[in-house]
């Protein structure tokens, strides 16, 4: 589920990356650059992962939770009793591990993001030179790489920081 909705990110601000290189001069003199990089790559991923992801993780989790908890606690309660105390310590192994591979992860995200926001920026400030020497396609291929880089690592981090169990929060 994480990989779809990353992926409709990613659709979104490709499609988003070329409306704008696709609109006439004037579009690009009338409005602030910051401003159309903000739309580029922020607010694909801020509605993705800020209304798509947690509707679709809520529905999912609860319907799993309330099913597992109902057939284990009336058909096996002392073999539920069994698997809580055998899973804690579990949960607090994968814990560790997850906050070492997490801070990696942000790593890589924040210097691709960084890269991905400069490019955008400058893609979109330089939108004259682009016309003028045909480098459309350069810039929109870099940006897709790119783009596609950076949701990976946002996928992976949202996955691993998903997967680990509520009891750490």
């Amino acid at each position: 589920q994480a990989g779809v909705v990353y992926r409709i990110i990613e659709n979104i601000t490709v499609s988003r990356f070329l409306s704008y290189l696709n609109k006439p001069f004037l579009f690009h003199i009338d409005n602030n650059s910051a401003i159309l990089n903000r739309n580029v790559t922020s607010i694909p991923a801020l509605f993705g992962t800020g209304v798509v992801l947690p509707i679709v993780n809520l529905l999912n989790e609860q319907i799993i939770i309330i099913l597992v908890f109902l057939v284990l606690i009336f058909n096996y309660p002392i073999l539920f009793g069994v698997i809580v105390v055998l899973i804690l310590p579990f949960f607090l192994i994968y814990f560790r591990y997850t906050k070492n591979k997490t801070k990696i992860i942000r790593d890589q995200t924040d210097k691709q993001g960084k890269f991905l926001s400069k490019m955008s920026l400058e893609s979109l400030t330089a939108y004259r030179e682009i016309r003028i020497m045909n480098k459309k396609t350069y810039f929109t291929n870099i940006f897709k790489r790119y783009i596609k880089k950076y949701n990976t690592q946002v996928k992976n981090l949202y996955v691993l920081n998903n997967f680990m169990p509520r009891i750490t929060e």
